[in-house]
């Protein structure tokens, strides 16, 4: 699926870890604050992909507001358009 791939790396670009378990699901660990993510892929119809986002970890910066601003973060950045490979 390609949103998997663009989902691992916008995880990376956000310092996480990641490692990827079958093709329904990504994981993610970022040390530094120790954040987890795990993003899970299911296809409702042939057209569509849709994504279930878990985050894990403590927010001391912000309380639950902060996850909210991590989620918002990697929407935008799976969202945002890719420059093509030359």
């Amino acid at each position: 699926m390609v949103i998997a791939a663009k989902a691992a790396r916008t995880l990376a670009l956000f310092a996480y870890n990641t490692k990827r378990f079958g093709s329904d699901s990504t994981w993610g660990h970022r040390a530094v604050d120790d954040m987890q993510v795990r993003l899970r892929y299911t296809m409702p119809s042939r057209d569509s992909t849709r994504m279930l986002v878990e985050y894990w970890g403590r927010c001391e910066r912000g309380g639950g507001a902060c996850l909210k601003g991590e989620f918002a973060a990697l929407a935008a950045g799976i969202m945002q358009e890719e420059p093509v490979p030359q």
